[in-house]
């Protein structure tokens, strides 16, 4: 169980080194009656996504349920260089699970 939490922990931390560049993302929920997910990006922007969609800075959904979102984040090769470049141990793909926001919650900041 401690392994599996260190290489959770240590594949956010990862994340966290990748787009600078993204907005903030909350996740609030499926749209009613379709198989869509709606997202909120930056400064209250609601988009649908389905799954496919291309979110910039944060990955391709791969997954849309009624309490999470999943986003695949593929590093390119000028990322994989930049971690490497900084002594740090590199990935091909990043699955991100963003829990659906309440109400009130802030949205996360995208992963760096």
């Amino acid at each position: 169980m401690k392994t599996w939490r260190a290489a959770w922990l240590c594949a956010l931390w990862l994340g966290s080194a990748i787009a600078g560049h993204a907005q903030e993302l909350r996740y609030l929920g499926p749209s009613p009656g379709t198989p869509n997910g709606r997202v909120e990006l930056g400064a209250g922007q609601v988009h649908e996504v389905t799954v496919g969609t291309q979110i910039p800075g944060w990955g391709q959904v791969s997954k849309i349920t009624e309490t999470h979102l999943v986003i695949r984040h593929r590093l390119s090769e000028a990322e994989h260089e930049r971690l490497r470049s900084q002594g740090m141990a590199t990935y091909d793909v990043l699955e991100l699970h963003i829990m659906r926001a309440a109400p009130e919650a802030q949205p996360l900041p995208p992963p760096r």
